[in-house]
Order: C-alpha cells, then structure tokens, then sequence
C-alpha cells in the first residue's frame, strides 16, 4: 500500500487496524464498540429478566455465534462482549462457535450448543442472517420464547435485520453502515478535485435497533456519515 500510496494512488482502508502512514484515509465503525454495547444490552435485559421473576441475583447462559475465528471485527466483537458480560459475575459466555457466515453452519453450531450447554438465555451473533438462522433453530427446538436473540448489521431490505425484527423473529440488532458509501463519496471527491485530502481516519457510528425503535428509526433514519 505504501508504494502505491507513494505513487500517487488514492489509499482508503476499510480496517481500523490499518497504519495511517499506509492509507490516506481508514473508515470504520469501532468493533470492540460493538461488541461491548451487545454486551451490556445482554445485561441489562438479563436483570430485567431477574426482577420481572423476583430473582435477586442476575443470571444468564449467552452463546455467541460470531463468523470466523480469523476475522479480526468478530475478534474486537467478542472482546468487547465479555468486558461487558464481566461486569455481572452471574452472566458467563458458555459457547463461542464460528458460522463462517453461513446459515446452514449457524444451524449445526446452534445444535451442538444445546447438544453441549442444555440450555442458555441469549445468542449474540454476529451479523443478522446469522440471529435469524439461530432464531429459526431456536422454534424448531421449542425453546425460542426463552432466548434472548441479538443480531448484528440492521439494515433494511427483504431477509434483513430490520424485517426480521418488524417480524419479531429476532429481538434487537446494532446497526453498522456500510463503509464503502462514504468510501465511494472520497473518490468522486479526489477525481473531480485531485488537491482533496480526506481525513485520516472517518468513524462510523453503530445504533442499537429493537421493536420499540423501529417508528423512531422511519423517522429519525440512521445516524449520519462522517462529513468529508
């Protein structure tokens, strides 16, 4: 990327673990983020769950479904998820299996979960094509009106994230943007004024989607790009 860079061609990295001097411009949502604001909404609706049942200690079983052991977002993902999950002593990640995105792998590792673990309050995956294969497991098992289902992506469109909750098939998601839009914009940009320097680094922001935002969503729409 360097000699490229050095070239004169424009460098954007869609990889926040990407050096600055390499790029002209990284774009990005924060993964550990993520995965941590996953965490603490898993928390949180575990000690509702405990007050709704007059429980005076939290508890919860949470598998994680991520989509490879070496991708380095579901990396960041999974260590911001159980910095949160620390934080409650009685909440313990029990399972954490690979689906490499694939929704006939996410209905084997959803059985070996519960072929291993017997039971579990919340599954976490990683994207929502993921939550949703996990979630039809869970009615084929007969226990899907007692887990707790998180998806990760919330965009719209037939088969998304957002369906899948107007459906209620699955019961929150986190909304991530895709990058290459904003990417996109930096190349016009650069062609129709090549004097353009982007900035160094372009945060995205991620957005907790349930049910009950959904009319929210419609009307306030998702959070805005980073300015040029």
């Amino acid at each position: 990327m360097q000699q490229a860079k050095a070239g004169g061609a424009l460098i954007l990295s869609l990889d926040a673990q990407s050096p600055n001097t390499a790029c002209d411009a990284i774009l990005f949502a924060n993964q550990e983020t993520l995965g941590k604001k996953a965490g603490e909404l898993i928390v949180g609706a575990l000690t509702q769950k405990a007050k709704d049942e007059g429980q005076t200690t939290v508890s919860g079983r949470v598998v994680e479904l991520r989509g490879t052991d070496e991708s380095p977002s579901c990396t960041a993902r999974d260590r911001g998820l159980n910095a949160a999950l620390a934080a409650e002593p009685g909440v313990i990640l029990v399972h954490d299996a690979p689906t490499h995105w694939n929704p006939k792998d996410t209905l084997d590792r959803f059985q070996e979960a519960l072929r291993l673990q017997k039971n579990f309050d919340v599954i976490y995956a990683h994207d929502d094509i993921i939550a949703q294969a996990a979630a039809e497991a869970a009615v084929a098992a007969g226990i899907r009106e007692n887990v707790f289902i998180v998806g990760t992506d919330g965009l719209g469109g037939e088969g998304l994230g957002i369906e899948a909750l107007r459906n209620h098939h699955i019961d929150a998601t986190f909304y991530q943007p895709y990058l290459v839009d904003l990417a996109w914009r930096i190349v016009e940009r650069h062609q129709a004024d090549p004097n353009f320097k982007p900035k160094p680094r372009y945060e995205f922001q991620t957005m907790l989607i349930t049910p009950g935002t959904l009319d929210d969503l419609q009307r306030k729409g998702y959070p805005a790009a980073p300015a040029l």
